[in-house]
This record gives structure tokens, C-alpha cells and sequence, in this order.
């Protein structure tokens, strides 16, 4: 069941490719999928509705999770909030929580998005914070092509603990279940980080040395299928 990634996705041009927002959002603990999650969402009401998620500590006490989610759209405009807390079991007494702000619009041929997330005592530990910012764009190129560009940021108020990511990519439409692309990122770390630059669904995440600077060129192709089994 998804979890943070029922927003990380919310504008993620590169989703389960290089260059994925999860690289960075997902970095500092909260989980992009759980198990064993009680999961509830409201019915749509004007384009707006909400979900619920909670995940309980499994024979650890205070281990518990839970997140709030909520959507709204309008015609052409998306907007996201989230909020999560991560109990934490460490000698730590503070717990591990976050919060999530994204939007997307599209028109004509365009598209552009972002989103901002503020993650408070990470691990549990007190004034141990992160934020992280992302922008992105794509433009349709005749019919069935589209150029894609998405730039990432996550600050910590560690010393030497930021870190940029940098995306560029070309799909193709080459039928109507089948996407052909090229995608190119890059990973600028600061001197006591080494997020991934492949860390989400593309092959083996390959970590960096702590200060490294991972690049990753992609070529792959997609196909979407669905089968009915009744």
C-alpha cells in the first residue's frame, strides 16, 4: 500500500525512473509503501476528498504510524496536503513527523508542478530537520512525443547535508499501451550525504560515497496492461 508516495507522485515526471523524487523525499525514513496498513478514503465531494492511512507497531510499542492525505481538483489544477507521524523506538523521545504541500497544472501542450516537504526531529532526534522543494515542467512535442524537465532540492539544518537532483527525459508514445524513453539525472551531494540518483523502481539502487555525485542515463520502455479476471 502506498505511502508516501501517495504524494511524492502527485507531480513526479520521473516516477519509477531515474531522477525520481524519492530519491530525496523518501531518504530520510518515511516509508514509500507499507504493509499491514488500515486505509480508508472519503467519498469525492466537488473534487475534493481525503484518506486516512494507519499502520500499527507490530510487538513494538509506540512504533505505530499514521498519515493523512487529502486531494482537490479542478478542471485542469491539482493541489495536495499531507500530514504523517512515524513513531519512533529509539532511546529518542521525539517522534518523527511531516508535512506535504504539492500542485500541478496543466494547459495546451504544458505542463508544470511541484511541491514542498517539511520532515521535523528525524529518527527522533530533536532539531534533526529536513525540507525539500521540487519544480518541474514537460511540453508536448507533436503527437505523441514530450519533453520533460524536473529539478529537486532537500536542505537539512545539518552540517553539509544538502543535496540537488536534476532531471531531463523524452517519452514517446509509441501505441496507445506503450511508452518508449530516455531519461537523464544527475545527484549533487554535499559532504556527509549520498542520496541515490536510481534509488526508486529502476534496477539495483546504487549508493554513493558520502560528497559523491551520482549520474544515471536511462533507456527503457513501458507498457501498460489490464487484465479482467471475472
Amino acid at each position: 500500500m502506498p505511502f508516501l508516495d501517495q504524494w511524492v507522485n502527485d507531480y513526479n515526471l520521473f516516477a519509477d525512473q531515474v531522477g525520481d523524487l524519492g530519491n530525496l523525499w523518501e531518504a530520510s525514513g518515511i516509508l514509500g509503501r507499507s504493509d499491514n496498513v488500515i486505509y480508508y478514503m472519503s467519498p469525492d465531494f466537488s473534487g475534493f476528498n481525503i484518506a486516512a492511512t494507519y499502520v500499527p507497531d507490530e510487538r513494538v510499542q509506540n512504533a505505530e504510524y499514521y498519515l493523512i492525505k487529502s486531494n482537490y481538483t479542478h478542471e485542469n489544477l491539482t493541489l495536495g496536503f499531507a500530514y504523517t507521524h512515524l513513531g519512533e523506538v529509539l532511546e529518542y523521545n521525539n517522534e518523527h513527523t511531516g508535512y506535504a504541500l504539492t500542485a500541478g497544472y496543466s494547459f495546451d501542450n504544458f505542463s508544470i508542478g511541484g511541491g514542498y516537504q517539511k520532515e521535523s526531529d528525524i529518527g527522533g532526534i530533536s532539531n534533526n530537520d529536513r525540507a525539500s522543494f521540487s519544480l518541474g515542467a514537460s511540453i508536448k512535442i507533436g503527437q505523441n512525443g514530450k519533453i520533460k524537465l524536473q529539478f529537486a532540492t532537500s536542505t537539512s539544518d545539518n552540517n553539509k547535508a544538502d543535496a540537488y537532483q536534476f532531471a531531463i527525459g523524452y517519452d514517446y508514445n509509441l501505441a496507445k499501451n506503450t511508452v518508449i524513453y530516455v531519461a537523464y539525472a544527475n545527484m549533487n551531494n554535499e559532504q556527509n550525504v549520498n542520496f541515490s540518483v536510481n534509488g526508486k523502481g529502476h534496477g539495483d539502487k546504487v549508493v554513493p560515497l558520502s560528497g559523491n555525485d551520482p549520474s544515471a542515463l536511462s533507456l527503457g520502455i513501458i507498457y501498460h496492461f489490464s487484465h479482467d479476471l471475472m
